[in-house]
């Protein structure tokens, strides 16, 4: 009996043994997992071909922005470049996250997009009328056309994902003063539900009738602190929560800390009315609400090492920075003066080297000059939280520090 309990325990040791050595060896090389997710450019377009590369292993995203990457070690840092001609990097430093959707520099294929030619009755042009024509799928897409006379249709080139697109044209008429800002809303109207598909081109005309409606309108007050710089402000409409800022999308500019906008009432639709301010290097947006609005304005990051006109950088300087104001990720461009190409470094540390930098672009820094600056990216927690959420986040801020300037020996 005693030898029978000796041979079990025996046994049972050995099992044990061997499942804790198992058990070690996996976790020193780290988990494993599959990286997938999307690239697009800032307009939430999906891109093709560009180059996604982590732990010696490299794809190319396909025709949808879409990438798969296997048996990844957690963490990981992630490098994204434009395949063709390598000006553009991006690297991300420490992510864990297995599904990305991640911003990029780069123009789309114009097979991506279709087109609305919207054409309006002549009669909503009196004088000094401005009208914004603006293509909406309410998620990522808001449009603009901006119109000031009878003689001009509207061209809105619309970013097609996944082939399909749907949505409403809202079109939306005001007056502003010689200051450029609103002194009231005169009509506003919107199409049914329009089905876009890639390279179409859809005409729509507007009748008096879909156009009737005359808006109300509302002041809304905004306070800039701190003060102390001179602050230029733009106002744009939304109909999508993902506030970002598209071409020909500002209805009117202010100037100063202390300032009024003019937001429309009795619109049908959900709307979101946008203040985008510049204050010196710091700026962001702020969705309006009727009641008075606090933009507070965080400091930006301040170069520390090396020091500016450093002559004698290599790949073992330390670079390093303050941590300036606001919950926020840092951006790191270093852009070389003598090849053109750009890289960005997405990190929450405040130091950092350029080793390992020549290797995403095939290039040699010897004897280049360089330019470097630190944006500051809120309201992002960790790079993880940039790399998941960038599309999704509502009222971001970015400040930037001053150039710093730098020559590799």
């Amino acid at each position: 009996m005693k030898k029978n309990k000796f041979l079990s325990l025996t046994i049972f040791i050995s099992i044990f043994t061997i499942s804790f050595f198992h058990l070690s060896c996996d976790n020193s090389s780290g988990p494993e997992s599959v990286v997938s997710g999307i690239i697009h450019n800032e307009f939430h377009v999906p891109l093709s071909n560009v180059k996604v590369s982590t732990q010696g292993k490299t794809v190319l995203t396909s025709e949808d922005g879409s990438f798969n990457l296997s048996g990844i070690s957690i963490p990981y840092d992630l490098t994204v470049s434009d395949s063709a001609f390598n000006l553009n990097t991006d690297i991300y430093k420490g992510l864990s996250a297995s599904y990305l959707e991640l911003g990029f520099n780069k123009y789309p294929d114009i097979n991506y997009y279709a087109y609305i030619n919207a054409e309006l009755p002549v009669e909503i042009f009196q004088q000094d009328i401005i009208c914004k024509v603006i293509f909406s799928d309410k998620e990522f897409t808001n449009i603009y056309s901006t119109l000031l006379s009878p003689n001009q249709n509207a061209i809105i080139p619309v970013p097609v994902f996944n082939n399909v697109i749907n949505g409403k044209v809202h079109v939306l008429t005001y007056k502003i003063d010689s200051s450029h800002r609103i002194l009231s809303y005169e009509n506003y109207g919107t199409s049914p539900e329009i089905v876009l598909n890639r390279g179409n081109v859809i005409n729509y005309i507007f009748t008096n009738d879909q156009l009737s409606l005359n808006p109300g309108e509302k002041d809304v007050e905004c306070n800039i602190e701190p003060n102390n710089f001179s602050s230029l402000n733009s106002f744009y409409l939304t109909f999508s929560p993902k506030n970002y800022l598209y071409i020909n999308s500002t209805f009117s500019q202010m100037t100063g800390n202390n300032f009024q906008v003019k937001i429309p009432t009795g619109i049908p639709d959900a709307f979101y009315s946008v203040v985008n301010y510049n204050v010196g290097s710091t700026s962001g947006n702020i969705s309006l609400v009727p009641n008075t609005n606090y933009i507070k304005v965080n400091s930006p990051c301040e170069l520390i090492s090396p020091p500016n006109n450093a002559a004698d950088v290599n790949n073992s300087t330390p670079f390093s920075f303050s941590a300036g104001e606001g919950s926020g990720i840092y951006e790191i461009t270093i852009f070389n003066n003598v090849s053109g190409a750009n890289y960005q470094i997405f990190t929450t540390e405040n130091n950092f080297t350029l080793n390992g930098l020549e290797e995403t672009g095939n290039e040699n820094f010897s004897g280049d000059n360089f330019t470097w600056f630190v944006s500051k990216k809120g309201t992002f927690s960790t790079v993880n939280d940039y790399a998941v959420n960038k599309f999704k986040i509502q009222n971001p801020f970015v400040s930037q520090s001053q150039n710093g300037f730098f020559t590799f020996k």
